[in-house]
């Protein structure tokens, strides 16, 4: 039953993407004929529907095809989805003005068909389109550092202070690769942390091009006096392989927690939830944090990850002084973070929860398109003070 809903879905989504791609595509020839009369329809119309649906080839075609040719669908899929998303609500206004002139007439419809019309409209909606996604690949490329410095009244310990370099959504694989990670490793390893904290979501749909790409290879050159520490993400469980994928990580150097917690110097807590995803993929709830954290000292500062910010209450109830969370990217392109602001009670920043902080990054990477409009990518920078 759970199989033949999913089924559904899909075929619901490919054919709502189906009237979408064909209203893009419709517009879209009119512009291109009239700049070119003699361009061949079918050889278009053949190139749209490749391109339209070339992210689902890439997906679905991963375990048949060369590694090359999935890269290349999915790499053409992911920018495409972020052409529709911007060039849609101007063919709609457009098409709006054109219903409206129909009424009202204020312009002659000799002038609203001519060629020389379409092509200069056209051309408009292609130059705008075309800034908007350059900026958002020069502003995806170009992360920055995110500073925060939260007081936990407990004694840490052998530490006054503790500082936390928490990175999120790095996404690497098909379309972010080495280059990508690297950049990451290098911005951490800039800050000079006492530890390192990855939120979830460090790799994409498909876990493969970590593994034959040597990704994890990057990872063992963070820098850090207390390690490196890593929950799972939605993403992690869709990639699936969980077992070669924490012996990856563990061979890196990193390890990963997953509904469980460490005690770092008889000092403080790092406590790693498991998605709540997880229980769609393997049929188990996640435990309840209650039950985490009733074994740990709650004298001791306890800091948590959890990749998705939902119920904050919970960590506020078991005690938890600092949460960090990803998983929204602020919703990458605009204006999708008018939805996570709406979904989640924090979607990105800083918010004082009564006796918790807690803080939810923007992300690293991207998902599909490689592309942010709107909000920027980060590393996190915590100083923590012990205040006791």
């Amino acid at each position: 039953m759970r199989r033949r809903g999913f089924v559904v879905i899909i075929m619901i989504f490919v054919g709502i993407f189906g009237l979408i791609n064909g209203y893009a595509g419709l517009r879209i020839w009119e512009w291109l004929h009239a700049l070119a009369p003699n361009l061949n329809g079918w050889f278009f119309w053949t190139l749209l529907w490749l391109i339209g649906y070339s992210f689902v080839i890439g997906r679905f075609t991963a375990a048949y095809l060369p590694r090359p040719i999935v890269s290349l669908f999915t790499i053409v899929g992911a920018y495409w989805f972020a052409i529709l998303q911007y060039t849609i609500p101007f063919l709609l206004f457009i098409d709006l003005i054109r219903i409206l002139n129909q009424w009202i007439g204020i312009l002659p419809n000799s002038f609203m068909q001519d060629p020389q019309t379409v092509t200069y409209t056209g051309t408009a909606v292609f130059i705008l389109v075309l800034i908007i996604l350059l900026y958002g690949v020069w502003r995806a490329r170009n992360p920055i550092v995110v500073r925060y410095e939260v007081d936990i009244p407990k004694h840490g310990g052998t530490h006054k202070e503790l500082h936390i370099a928490a990175v999120s959504d790095t996404h690497v694989g098909t379309i972010n690769g080495n280059r990508r990670l690297r950049h990451m490793v290098n911005m951490v390893n800039e800050l000079k942390p006492d530890m390192v904290l990855i939120v979830g979501d460090l790799i994409d749909d498909d876990f493969h091009p970590f593994v034959k790409q040597k990704m994890p290879d990057q990872l063992k050159s963070l820098k850090s006096n207390l390690g490196t520490y890593s929950v799972l993400g939605n993403h992690e469980y869709i990639a699936g392989h969980l077992d070669e994928y924490a012996a990856e990580l563990e061979k890196a150097g990193v390890r990963l927690l997953v509904d469980e917690a460490v005690q770092i110097n008889d000092s403080f807590y790092i406590i790693g939830r498991d998605d709540i995803s997880g229980k769609a993929h393997h049929g188990r709830p996640r435990k309840p944090l209650s039950e985490l954290v009733k074994e740990l000292d709650p004298q001791k500062p306890l800091i948590m990850m959890d990749h998705q910010p939902y119920r904050l209450d919970e960590g506020l109830k078991a005690g938890i002084d600092l949460q960090l969370s990803g998983h929204t990217h602020r919703g990458q392109m605009y204006p999708y973070h008018f939805i996570t602001r709406r979904t989640y009670e924090l979607d990105w920043g800083y918010l004082y929860k009564e006796s918790m902080h807690v803080i939810v990054s923007s992300g690293f990477g991207t998902w599909g398109p490689p592309i942010r409009v709107g909000n920027i990518p980060e590393v996190v920078s915590v100083k923590v003070r012990f205040t006791d």
